[in-house]
């Protein structure tokens, strides 16, 4: 009995959570954490250190805390996955600007620049402070995101001119799912087919913003995609009003589809000139604060441009969508592409995990396609583990959530 006894003991203690066993069951491949409680303190030394031309996700799992940093992700760290413990306890922060006197290339100013194929985020706020703190411009980007099959998941995006940069190639592919977007000029653009699938657009510029301004090249499929959308803004959003976009170079394409607008929008809906003509600029089945439809049916079709030589030209875009057209907009067409990306799928959370505690010990059962799970003691991190069953101090309420093998934290 006493050997037994002891034995028991030496597994017990060999469950209690601290660093060493959240950094030995490779639930995640490294964390990062600013306390010292992980394998990097910075978010750069994380990727730095990651593998190089990656075939497999390498998953990155970001502690709460404001990381003060200029991340750079390079061309040959593909299949990144960023994971942060939740967009509201993970900010990461830079104040460089892309405009006026003090100016930088977009792809060195950007908070965070994503130079790599099939990138993921989640669970991280990016924030550029230039922009948050001032409310103005000049180009003070959070995100780019410059290359095919990027995702970003339940992630927050702060400035207010030139917030996110989406891809860099012609019918290069990002997906923005559940995403809380903010800025007040040109707030989306660059080029790509981009999937906005229900994000949040918050307006700070109270009159005379753009939301979007892209540039595609001829020969993009798609363009800009924005289903499912809500326009808020601070305070009353009534009072504010916005521009759903202007063509901002090439062919610029982008239809808004099944969106809330609590905003108001000029019945125009789109400014009618600057640097192109756009291809398509339309929305579909908008409706107000109150769910109630909208009158499209003076939407713009006509837009100029003025040229070196001080010459205007005039051009037509195409200014709606029929149903038929509209139901052609699903993630499917628009991501897919010859490799049939599901981007979605990606992003697809496990089951919610019920855990039972009895004296001390925590349990549950295994969620299928999960590669570990997360405790949290009293909605506070406490560790990871690939095991169903370890022994936690009394007296606090846990949780478990289970880890997808993309790093995807569960319901």
């Amino acid at each position: 009995m006493r050997k037994l006894l002891i034995i028991l003991i030496l597994i017990s203690i060999s469950f209690i959570p601290n660093q060493a066993t959240s950094l030995k069951n490779h639930v995640f491949d490294c964390i990062v954490a600013q306390d010292g409680t992980g394998n990097y303190t910075t978010i750069q030394d994380a990727i730095d250190q990651a593998p190089e031309n990656s075939k497999h996700p390498y998953l990155i799992f970001i502690k709460a805390g404001h990381y003060h940093e200029h991340i750079n992700i390079p061309t040959n760290k593909p299949m990144l996955h960023l994971i942060g413990q939740g967009q509201e306890l993970v900010r990461i922060s830079d104040d460089r600007v892309s405009g006026g006197p003090n100016a930088s290339p977009v792809d060195v100013a950007a908070t965070v620049v994503s130079n790599g194929t099939d990138e993921y985020f989640e669970g991280i706020t990016f924030e550029n402070s230039w922009g948050t703190q001032h409310n103005e411009g000049p180009q003070a980007l959070a995100l780019y995101t410059k290359e095919d099959r990027n995702i970003v998941n339940k992630c927050k995006m702060l400035s207010f001119q030139d917030t996110y940069r989406t891809a860099n190639g012609i019918n290069q592919r990002n997906y923005v799912k559940n995403c809380f977007i903010q800025g007040g000029i040109d707030f989306l653009y660059g080029q790509g087919n981009v999937y906005f699938d229900h994000c949040i657009l918050n307006i700070v510029k109270k009159d005379g913003g753009w939301i979007v301004a892209p540039k595609h090249m001829p020969g993009t499929t798609w363009g800009y995609v924005l289903k499912n959308t809500i326009i808020t803004a601070p305070g009353n959003p009534k009072d504010t009003q916005v521009w759903l976009g202007r063509p901002w170079l090439h062919s610029p394409m982008a239809v808004f589809i099944d969106t809330q607008s609590k905003v108001t929008i000029p019945d125009s809906g789109w400014y009618d000139h600057m640097a192109s003509i756009p291809k398509i600029y339309a929305d579909y089945n908008t409706m107000d604060a109150n769910n109630k439809p909208l009158d499209l049916s003076h939407r713009i079709c006509m837009y100029y441009m003025i040229t070196e030589k001080g010459d205007t030209i005039w051009g037509k875009a195409k200014n709606h969508l029929t149903s038929e057209e509209a139901a052609q907009y699903t993630i499917s067409n628009v991501m897919g592409g010859i490799d049939h990306w599901k981007p979605d799928m990606i992003c697809k959370q496990l089951p919610a995990v019920k855990c039972n505690l009895d004296r001390g010990h925590l349990f549950w059962k295994p969620v299928n396609q999960a590669r570990g799970y997360i405790i949290y003691q009293d909605n506070k991190m406490l560790s990871t583990s690939t095991v169903t069953s370890i022994f936690v101090p009394k007296g606090h309420q846990y949780t478990v959530k289970a880890v997808s093998n993309n790093g995807t934290i569960g319901l």
